[in-house]
């Protein structure tokens, strides 16, 4: 058989959960904006080729024993405010081979944010054979640099599917 994927989309909030709904008709859940959050950072998983993918929150929580590569500023479907996600790599002290794609890889981020979008381009171009997540900054680049953002901008990127 192939082998089973499994994505992930993590973050840390304070959600309520329990049974909720009618008498007859209970169901145990969570709710709130965190779990939101991270069922929309799961799919985002599959847009970017990564298998997990984390909250600047949970990133900077973990700093210390994982290793992230930060993929992108997004605004989640439902939301206006953009939040920086991360790809879980390994972890602190482990040996891995993407560690110098993820280093690569965020000074092209780094260039992009200063909408220095041909030299970010440049460098996404040459990971992308190997790499989802700089196939799709390419992309973007590129079409950055055809028609700028406006005044403003804030390199997030607004995510039109959940």
């Amino acid at each position: 058989l192939p082998p089973l994927v499994t994505r992930y989309g993590v973050h840390e909030a304070e959600v309520m959960v329990g049974h909720f709904g009618a008498p007859t008709r209970l169901a145990y859940t969570a709710l709130g904006d965190g779990v939101n959050l991270a069922a929309r950072l799961e799919p985002l998983c599959k847009q970017y080729g990564v298998l997990a993918l984390v909250s600047e929150v949970v990133a900077e929580r973990a700093k210390g024993s994982f290793l992230f590569r930060r993929v992108d500023r997004v605004a989640v479907k439902g939301k206006t405010r953009g939040i920086d996600v991360y790809e879980l790599i390994a972890g602190a002290g482990d040996e891995h081979p993407r560690k110098e794609l993820a280093r690569r890889y965020e000074r092209a981020f780094a260039a992009y944010l200063d909408r220095r979008f041909a030299e970010a381009e440049s460098i996404f171009a040459e990971l992308a054979k190997d790499d989802r997540a700089s196939e799709v900054l390419r992309d973007r680049c590129r079409q950055l640099a055809e028609t700028p953002p406006a005044d403003g901008w804030t390199g997030v990127h607004v995510a039109s599917s959940k």
